[in-house]
C-alpha cells in the first residue's frame, strides 16, 4: 500500500482529498461541540441559581 501511495499520483490525490474533507468536517464538529457546550454550561448555571 505504501508503494502505491508513493508511486501513484491518483492514490496520493485521493488520500489528500479525503484528509481535507475529514479535517474540515472535524473542525466544524469541534466548533459545534464548543458552542453547544457553552449553551449547556450557561443553562446549568442558570438552573443552579434558581
Amino acid at each position: 500500500m505504501i508503494d502505491d501511495i508513493l508511486a501513484n499520483t491518483a492514490t496520493r490525490n485521493r488520500l489528500l482529498h479525503h484528509k481535507i474533507l475529514v479535517d474540515s468536517n472535524y473542525g466544524s464538529m469541534l466548533q459545534s461541540f464548543v458552542t453547544e457546550g457553552e449553551k449547556l454550561i450557561a443553562d446549568l448555571n442558570r438552573r443552579s441559581n434558581d
